[in-house]
């Protein structure tokens, strides 16, 4: 039975992942807090089963950054606290867990979700490093950075981008596959657990979503344009027009970057499955060709 991760209303560069037959969403609101919730299908109607409430954050321009490894939700939510200084945190929930915990107002929710042990990495080198440029709310000073990631059983990668100075840093979390159990991994050096790998000379405009697909990496820019990063160098792949309307499907399952129109995917009627936005998407990139 699909399990369903949704916001009700989403940022930017909205996507969705397709993934074991299920379907993972999350988003923002710009005028409440931010939240998690997992939707079951299928049902006569949406049934929230675990809903979790965080600040509202001062960063709307940049997509939330989230990916999904079989069962488990890995995210990077960006807070500031009481002094409006910024930090962030690379956490993982299962989602099995969550459901579980859910039922019943199990007391053990909360510990779940605020226990230490939930966190891969509290800290993030590329972000402390350039968190004062980050906008607080209602500051426009600086000129935001833009930030994505994309994970795997055998690698993490985190990518920022800080539009002043058109420059692209990839930075790997070396721990990132042993902390989740994946015990095929070799053992990551303990002295240095952030590795920057490279950095590009790259100008564009607004924040990006990230990908990764047959040991390649793809990068998505505000305005549609599909680059390809290699090891040295990033080269255009292709358009996706009138990206602002539409939802990024990247389809695991079938190894294949999707588009759905925003008002086709809210005209679908429940219960949705991974076959009903399937056939209502168009390929922009099959990977397996």
């Amino acid at each position: 039975m699909p399990f369903f991760l949704r916001a009700q209303n989403i940022q930017n560069l909205e996507k969705i992942i397709l993934i074991n037959n299920n379907i993972y969403q999350y988003g923002t609101t710009l005028d409440k807090a931010d939240f998690i919730a997992i939707m079951k299908f299928p049902s006569t109607r949406m049934d929230t089963i675990y809903k979790h409430t965080s600040p509202k954050v001062g960063f709307e321009r940049n997509p939330l950054c989230w990916d999904v490894i079989n069962n488990q939700f890995i995210y990077l939510p960006i807070h500031t606290d009481s002094h409006k200084e910024p930090y962030a945190k690379l956490c993982y929930y299962v989602v099995d867990s969550l459901i579980q915990f859910s039922k019943n107002d199990d007391a053990r929710l909360n510990s779940y979700l605020y226990s230490k042990s939930r966190f891969l990495s509290s800290v993030i080198p590329p972000f402390d490093k350039f968190k004062y440029r980050f906008d607080y709310l209602g500051d426009t000073i600086h000129r935001n950075p833009h930030l994505d990631f994309t994970c795997s059983k055998d690698s993490f990668l985190f990518y920022f981008y800080l539009p002043n100075q058109k420059a692209l840093e990839i930075w790997q979390y070396s721990p990132f596959s042993r902390a989740l159990g994946y015990t095929t991994v070799k053992v990551a050096t303990r002295q240095k657990a952030w590795i920057k790998q490279r950095e590009y000379k790259i100008d564009f405009s607004g924040p990006f979503r990230t990908f990764a697909a047959n040991n390649k990496n793809y990068l998505i820019t505000e305005d549609g344009r599909i680059m390809l990063i290699t090891e040295d160098s990033i080269n255009e792949k292709g358009e996706i027009p009138d990206l602002e309307q539409k939802v990024l499907v990247f389809d695991k399952d079938r190894n294949k970057l999707l588009t759905i129109e925003k008002g086709l995917l809210k005209s679908l009627k429940e219960p949705l499955s991974t076959e009903n936005i399937y056939q209502h998407s168009k390929v922009v990139i099959d990977f397996d060709k």
